[in-house]
């Protein structure tokens, strides 16, 4: 016979949770969906108690953390609050899942870190750009020396989003929030898995749109630079003032070839659309144009030529999704073992830690020491 499923609670019942948490857990057999905590509703928003008839709900959050039905908690609220529910759910002996960014803070990071470590409770946190399509192909291409030793490495996430987001604790300049806290924790979470942690960070915090778009001036772009002690560049980028068709999404260099690649994975725009994780086509790139192109220098009697090919990912596509993170998740879970989480905490607070030494960057307009 199999085993049980793990019984999932979710705090919040925003887009991060209808988007990028219940569909894969929906779609995996080793969790069933067991509780949702929405302390209110309004009109015209999103209502789990009607969304999901055979979930019980909540309206506190200590009702949820009683529950013994649920083994593992996921915290999907906004950024100022994840340290405290955090807390709560590990002293009241559940697993947990923390939406990125992790916390506001270096220090709140760690103290959870200590907590689970005490507590033998798991902790890990929601990156789910490691499951990026692209972000695997590269790094499948750098596993296999493709590129040969890595000199630069430019990731950019820019759209054309000239007016801000209004009604949403995103434009609220409060405590976690903001582009580096947003796509800047996944980026620089890119970039430290792929080559680990760098030596320097110089750091520019800014907002692109006007001030009448922008009243707040809460950071909406930003340009981080990683150097590494062999002296490879990372930089990472994201801004919402560039109107292209085409967005260039990774520039990788190496002494033996390059990775380029345009537009977004597909998994953020085919969930908001409905699509879910076990539907034809789904994490699959329409346009083959933006698979990416990987140039090689060939040295032939003496000549260098360079050749360049669509690139061709091996990696089995049920390993290219957001379900990869579930499906680790379940693994570490059944063995108790923390070292097979998809995401170690201590690595989600070290990327806060980098998050925290860009602003102060930015604000000293200098280059810091990691």
């Amino acid at each position: 016979m199999g085993q049980e499923p793990l019984g999932v609670g979710i705090i919040g019942y925003g887009s991060s949770a209808r988007v990028f948490h219940i569909p894969f857990i929906s779609a995996s057999p080793s969790f069933q969906l067991r509780a949702v905590v929405q302390r209110q509703t309004r009109a015209g928003q999103p209502d789990a108690a009607i969304e999901l008839p055979d979930v019980t709900l909540y309206r506190s959050v200590d009702d949820l953390l009683q529950d013994d039905k649920v083994d593992v908690v996921i915290v999907t609220t906004p950024p100022a609050s994840h340290f405290q529910l955090a807390s709560e759910a590990l002293e009241s002996g559940k697993h947990v899942v923390v939406e990125k960014p992790f916390t506001p803070t270096y220090d709140e990071a760690e103290k959870l870190v200590q907590r689970a470590s005490k507590s033998n409770k798991l902790l890990t946190v929601y990156q789910n750009r490691r499951w990026d399509s692209d972000f695997v192909a590269l790094s499948n291409l750098k596993a296999r020396g493709v590129l040969g030793r890595v000199v630069d490495f430019d990731s950019h996430f820019d759209r054309f989003r000239p007016e801000a987001p209004v009604h949403t604790w995103k434009a609220d300049p409060g405590p976690g929030n903001g582009a580096i806290y947003d796509l800047g924790s996944h980026l620089i979470d890119q970039a430290v898995h792929l080559f680990g942690m760098p030596e320097r960070v110089t750091g520019f915090v800014y907002s692109q749109r006007s001030a009448t778009s922008n009243p707040t001036n809460l950071d909406d772009s930003f340009t981080v630079l990683l150097h590494y002690a062999d002296g490879m560049l990372a930089t990472i980028r994201a801004g919402v003032m560039s109107p292209q068709q085409e967005q260039l999404r990774f520039w990788v260099r190496g002494d033996r070839g390059s990775f380029r690649k345009t537009g977004f994975d597909p998994q953020e725009a085919q969930l908001k659309k409905g699509l879910g994780p076990s539907d034809p086509g789904f994490a699959v790139e329409e346009d083959q144009h933006k698979r990416g192109f990987v140039s090689l220098a060939v040295e032939r009697d003496g000549a260098v030529t360079i050749s360049e090919e669509e690139v061709v990912d091996d990696v089995p596509l049920e390993q290219r999704t957001y379900a990869e993170f579930y499906r680790r998740l379940a693994l570490a879970m059944r063995a108790g073992d923390a070292s097979l989480l998809p995401v170690a905490p201590e690595e989600a607070a070290q990327v806060i830690r980098l998050v925290e030494l860009v602003k102060e960057s930015s604000a000293l307009g200098r280059t810091l020491q990691v």
